[in-house]
């Protein structure tokens, strides 16, 4: 896992043209012209950030790291014993690819069981397809190490089961919700399921690469059976948009 690299440009478009507002350029300096910043191959494959003191953690398991750049934050837990949260601190601008899309269109996953679980299975089963499989998503996800956390994009602590990631340009940061919508549950032969649906009130208080329009991401929390119940969360939902009358 990575610190944010020195060499890793951002430019706010808006500040050039007003139609550029909210878009950003990343990017590096190579020879003196602007180019774009290392994919995921680059960095894991061929070492474009070796050997340049950035590593702050390592896991035994790449995916690990994988998964941990999509949810954009987590808690290591350290040889000792101990934890320390790791936060994210930056990307390196490059598109989202969906794992679990590039795997179902191969025919690698069924077409009713593309999940977290169900990707790290075939992992497991075929370690040897590990880079070749991550590689499809050029996204790298830089981190910093924290006492406290995780933070959403508006800088608060996010709390289980009512903050919400959303798209910012379609729900503004900030929105308070009603929501209404299936829970993932296991049946009596630990089989997965989805069970009574959870209402509550919801807060959009971070974004993720992933979250587009009415994709809403709900942080679960911590711990073996909030990482169950996110791997498996996948259905449609009803949500309300609460606005002052």
């Amino acid at each position: 896992m990575y610190a944010k690299p020195s060499d890793l440009q951002v430019l706010n478009l808006g500040d050039i043209h007003p139609r550029w507002k909210g878009q950003r350029a990343i990017y590096r300096i190579d020879s003196g012209k602007a180019v774009p910043y290392y994919d995921r191959n680059a960095i894991d494959l061929k070492g474009a950030l070796g050997s340049r003191g950035l590593e702050i953690a390592w896991a035994k398991d790449p995916l690990d790291i994988f998964f941990l750049q999509i949810q954009g934050s987590g808690r290591l837990l350290l040889e000792d014993g101990s934890t320390t949260h790791i936060l994210y601190d930056g990307k390196n601008g490059r598109p989202y690819v969906s794992l679990g899309g590039v795997m179902l269109r191969k025919g690698l996953l069924p077409k009713d069981g593309v999940s977290m679980q169900a990707i790290r299975k075939y992992f497991d089963d075929n370690p040897e397809d590990t880079y070749k499989l991550l590689g499809t998503n050029p996204s790298y996800v830089f981190f910093r190490l924290s006492d406290s956390g995780p933070y959403g994009a508006m800088g608060q602590t996010l709390t289980p089961r009512v903050s919400l990631a959303t798209d910012p340009s379609f729900i503004p940061l900030g929105s308070m919700f009603l929501f209404d919508v299936p829970m993932p549950e296991k049946n009596e032969k630990g089989a997965f399921q989805y069970g009574d649906n959870m209402k509550g009130l919801g807060l959009a208080q971070d974004t993720g690469g992933a979250i587009k329009k009415h994709h809403l991401d709900l942080f679960s929390g911590y711990g073996e059976d909030a990482t169950w119940i996110a791997g498996h969360m996948n259905a449609d939902g009803a949500v309300w948009l609460l606005l002052p009358k």
